[in-house]
């Protein structure tokens, strides 16, 4: 079989054939070891051999040559990283797919790239908010648009940034494209508390059509809570809710979190840092619809800001 020129090793990978039938173009997770370990799953371990930045790490299909698009959620120099890799094609279960991991060549550089890999995809690298080519700027609920967003040098990253200082007003970019059905709206968000009374929400919206009807997953500081809901021609469903105080959610100020709303049919699953948090089997209308995210506020007259990495669309 063929090999990629000028990389020393490789391992190939087997994916489990899907149990919803074959699947074309989907977004695979694999999760590379710098260190010594057994395969298991969706983790992988190199035994030092690759790059400690894993700059070198490459996919391809099952011939061993032909690249696949990938893009790197997450890495730990020396540790670590997270991928996802679009995969051609995954037959039904219990067939699989196989690919090819690439590494050991110390000159190389990432090709991570997550336009290409995803539905949708922006992180705010380019400097630009991307309005007119990606987004548009809407108001959700409460229905009145206020404050302003940019980007902005957060740390290490560059972030979309929400600031909402009127209290009754939203905003949220929603997308030029719509989404069809069976898919998960990820991202990665901050929100900072201003104010000990003020009452804000992180949004989330894996269907958006206007501010009168769509299904979000949303996080309400005033009472510590999680809830998913419906909005259907002006009137709200509240579909599941953590409850009052039910989780310790002031930990999710001032720091970075995933997040991940993911909807196939009626069935909406909310989960953070990948594991479930709530779900819902009552949901709105299945037809292609775009996504949304951003922030609302209610009252208490502190200036709210919610910071977003970046946000993706994969299929699920």
């Amino acid at each position: 079989m063929a090999w990629l020129s000028g990389w020393q090793y490789r391992k190939s990978h087997e994916i489990q054939g899907s149990t919803a039938g074959a699947q074309t173009d989907y977004q695979v997770r694999i999760v590379v070891h710098y260190g010594s370990g057994t395969d298991s799953g969706e983790d992988v371990y190199l035994n030092g051999k690759c790059r400690s930045d894993f700059g070198d790490i490459r996919f391809t299909d099952s011939d061993g040559v032909t690249e696949l698009d990938y893009w790197m959620e997450e890495c730990i120099d020396s540790d670590h990283a997270v991928f996802w890799v679009k995969v051609p094609s995954i037959p039904a279960s219990p067939n699989t797919a196989t690919i090819y991991i690439y590494y050991g060549k110390s000159d190389a550089t990432t090709t991570s790239n997550g336009d290409n890999t995803f539905i949708i995809f922006d992180d705010w690298e380019e400097g630009q908010d991307h309005v007119d080519t990606k987004w548009t700027v809407v108001y959700t609920r409460p229905t009145t648009l206020g404050g302003s967003h940019s980007v902005v040098t957060d740390g290490n990253v560059k972030a979309l940034r929400f600031l909402l200082d009127t209290d009754g007003t939203s905003r949220a970019f929603k997308s030029l494209d719509t989404v069809p059905d069976g898919f998960a709206l990820r991202y990665r968000a901050k929100m900072l508390q201003g104010g000990t009374a003020n009452v804000f929400a992180l949004d989330s919206f894996p269907r958006f059509q206007d501010a009168d009807n769509f299904e979000r997953a949303w996080y309400y500081n005033y009472y510590e809570r999680y809830q998913i809901n419906k909005r259907v021609a002006g009137s709200t469903t509240n579909l599941a809710d953590t409850g009052t105080g039910s989780y310790p959610w002031s930990s999710e100020y001032n720091a970075y979190r995933v997040y991940e709303a993911r909807v196939l049919g009626a069935t909406f699953k909310f989960l953070r840092e990948d594991t479930e948090i709530l779900s819902s089997t009552n949901g709105w209308d299945t037809t292609d619809k775009p996504i949304a995210f951003g922030a609302s506020r209610w009252s208490g007259g502190a200036t709210t800001e919610v910071y977003y990495d970046w946000v993706l669309v994969r299929k699920w």
